[in-house]
């Protein structure tokens, strides 16, 4: 026998005439003990996010609270969930972890975590488990599927909304899941909820941005088209009258430029300054812009190319 099992031996002999063969959570104890795991909720937690199936197992055999906080007031399935631990969410949840508990940073649930970083088959069974669809974190007021929309996970995208979250929720910004996902330049994701029949018009409250204003400041020339296809006003107005070709413009996106001139954007709109499109692509050096805003009446335009059955 080596000294390392004799020692084991010895212990466990030592604690069972101690208390008396009082069973399992002294076992499970001595087990972490001798797996050199330090009996902490830090461990605890910690172990949950490296995705330490059975030492977060001995954990809860010796009777860990499964809610139980970190130091950083992150619990087991929280992190579990963030980190695409689904062994370890199915276990903390048998044990009766809370589902709608939040972390003290962010204030996400278990839920926004697993769709922020697209661990499908957790949000799957969190959703079966009756997490709140439409919970939100407090910081900007997002909730589930503005997160998935925002990192475009599609498929969870789908699946919330085949769920019945609401498809338009706005956060404390009145940024909804379309205008994140068209802001970030996931297309696929447009798709999606404007085909699930998200409000392509809805704005935001500080710059009045809605989709495709969005879209347009970033330069996102694949979600600019779907968008336009789809049937968005190509010359809407955020709060500073600043329209999407403008907003292209003072970003320095030639290409994205082009196509909202080719589907029938205004050129020679001002907003509420006064300022065309010519004059702030002079006012920003953007002289490639410039020489295109200058050919714009000869430019051959495709907006007629946009039939009824590209809308639907």
């Amino acid at each position: 026998m080596t000294l390392r099992k004799f020692r084991y031996f010895f212990l466990t002999i030592l604690v069972l005439l101690l208390t008396g063969f009082s069973g399992p959570r002294e076992e499970a104890r001595f087990k972490l003990a001798d797996m050199k795991v330090s009996y902490s909720p830090d461990t605890f937690v910690e172990m949950a996010r490296a995705g330490k199936l059975e030492i977060v197992s001995l954990f809860l055999e010796t009777g860990m609270n499964a809610d139980v906080r970190n130091k950083k007031g992150e619990t087991a399935l929280l992190n579990a969930a963030r980190y695409g631990r689904l062994q370890i969410v199915e276990l903390l949840i048998q044990k009766g972890a809370e589902l709608e508990t939040k972390d003290a940073r962010f204030g996400a649930t278990a839920l926004i975590w697993a769709c922020t970083n697209g661990y499908k088959p957790i949000v799957e069974l969190l959703l079966k488990q009756g997490a709140d669809l439409n919970a939100k974190e407090p910081r900007l007021g997002a909730g589930a599927l503005q997160v998935a929309a925002t990192a475009g996970k599609s498929e969870i995208v789908s699946l919330l909304l085949e769920k019945g979250v609401d498809i338009n929720a706005q956060d404390r910004n009145g940024f909804t899941a379309l205008i994140w996902a068209a802001h970030n330049g996931h297309a696929e994701t447009v798709q999606v909820l404007v085909n699930k029949g998200a409000d392509i018009g809805v704005k935001g409250k500080k710059e009045g941005l809605n989709a495709l204003l969005a879209a347009a400041d970033r330069g996102q020339t694949d979600v600019v088209r779907v968008l336009v296809e789809k049937g968005a006003d190509i010359n809407a107005r955020d709060i500073g009258g600043k329209t999407p070709l403008m907003r292209a413009i003072r970003g320095a996106w030639p290409e994205t430029s082009k196509l909202l001139l080719m589907r029938g954007a205004d050129p020679d709109l001002k907003d509420k300054e006064g300022n065309t499109a010519l004059t702030i692509a002079r006012e920003y050096g953007q002289r490639e812009i410039e020489k295109m805003l200058t050919k714009a009446p000869d430019m051959p335009r495709q907006d007629q190319e946009i039939t009824e059955s590209d809308k639907n």
